[in-house]
């Protein structure tokens, strides 16, 4: 066995069937683009403070094998290295994604089901041809420009032809026919998604870890204007399992499943828009949270049988320029629904709805780069605008859905 370098290896994530079964099977697609890091392997020391002939340490116990917390950071990837042709799978971060939030749910693809006569508010589909399910999913959209654009479907309502209708305003009228991409979705629920495991893998080829019954605790994601959006995520391990005399480390030369997502610029797609319209947005940040408690167990593998959500919230931090004063929020305002488009190539797109959005701390006038800017921070209010009909991610107060 030679030397590991800290700055070789690979990252993955992968779902777990159940608690305290680690993941296997492991494949390219498992794989997070992230910056080089070591997770901690903290092994408990158990230690009783005893009487002694001199002072020598007092007899020590080896405990349990938990690890402790530790950051994954990188680029936001898109969900297709290709043009998708069905509904999307969830790729490494839409699972840690879907960990912080509690939901997950993927639909909304049709090759040949959209029709003429939509408006930017509406969408036709053939008479039979759409799922009211589509409600609360997003949508990627041919546009007649040539474009596309990204739909959060509010109802879809059956008829001659299918209509449905969205949240905010597409950027202009659907095409009259063209492929509709569907969305993994990741929506706040009270819900809770089954851990996941991940794998470091180190450049020596007997430098491998598991990572055991992870969750999120938190997620912040970097929307800043020209920037190519970033994330970061505190993940909680339960325990490790340390691949002692494997030959499951150096990974070689390999190649990143997803495609990094482009700058969030106009020419890609990119847009912040709220029922006010399009908003010049300069930074824009996203942080996702989840309080976890233990649930402890005798026959679990290292003292901890799973956890349990007891808390989750969501924060929109924005800078924006101030036009006027007319737009200087206070709390407890309500700032409509907010949603955030980066991309609109199949594949490689990426959007954020609040449905509702509440000011949660009062906005601030400073400099932005010589200009003056509002500092504003939003969380999401009570919402309950989607269809009767709509699927599981209806109603929900977040959403971040890759398409």
């Amino acid at each position: 066995m030679g030397y590991a370098s800290a700055k070789i290896g690979r990252i993955r994530a992968k779902a777990q069937a159940a608690w305290g079964t680690p993941a296997s099977s492991w494949a390219d697609a498992n794989t997070l683009d992230v910056e080089a890091v070591i997770p901690p392997t903290t092994i408990e020391a158990l230690m009783t403070q005893t009487l002694r002939g001199t002072w020598h340490e007092p007899k020590i116990k080896a405990g349990a094998r938990r690890g402790a917390s530790f950051t994954l950071k990188g680029y936001c990837p898109g969900i297709s290295s290709t043009t998708p042709s069905g509904n999307p799978s969830a790729h490494p971060l839409g699972v840690l994604t879907a960990s912080v939030l509690g939901g997950a749910v993927a639909g909304g693809y049709t090759a040949s089901a959209l029709t003429s006569g939509g408006a930017a508010d509406s969408i036709q589909f053939s008479a039979g041809q759409a799922n009211t399910a589509w409600g609360g999913l997003a949508q990627l959209i041919p546009l007649v420009g040539g474009s596309r654009g990204i739909a959060w479907l509010k109802d879809v309502t059956a008829g001659t032809p299918d209509t449905a209708t969205v949240v905010l305003d597409l950027p202009d009228d659907p095409a009259s026919s063209g492929a509709v991409y569907g969305s993994y979705v990741a929506y706040m629920s009270k819900d809770q998604q089954l851990p996941f495991t991940v794998r470091w893998q180190g450049g020596d080829d007997k430098a491998c870890v598991d990572f055991v019954d992870c969750v999120v605790s938190s997620i912040k994601f970097t929307f800043d204007a020209g920037r190519q959006p970033m994330f970061e995520a505190t993940v909680l391990p339960g325990y490790f399992e340390s691949k002692v005399g494997s030959t499951l480390g150096d990974p070689g030369p390999y190649a990143v499943s997803y495609p990094p997502m482009g700058a969030a610029i106009g020419r890609l797609g990119a847009r912040f828009v709220t029922d006010g319209g399009a908003m010049d947005t300069d930074k824009c940040e996203l942080t996702l949270t989840t309080e976890w408690a233990e649930v402890r167990g005798h026959a679990s593998m290292e003292g901890v049988a799973r956890f349990v959500a007891t808390s989750r919230k969501a924060e929109l931090s924005l800078t924006y320029a101030a036009t006027d004063l007319s737009n200087w929020g206070s709390p407890g305002d309500n700032a409509g629904a907010v949603q955030i488009d980066l991309g609109v190539v199949p594949g490689a797109a990426m959007s954020v709805l609040i449905p509702s959005a509440v000011i949660t701390q009062r906005s601030e006038l400073g400099d932005e780069n010589g200009v003056a800017a509002f500092t504003a921070k939003m969380g999401p209010a009570y919402y309950a605008g989607d269809g009767a009909g709509a699927g599981v991610a209806g109603q929900s107060v977040v959403r971040v859905a890759w398409l």
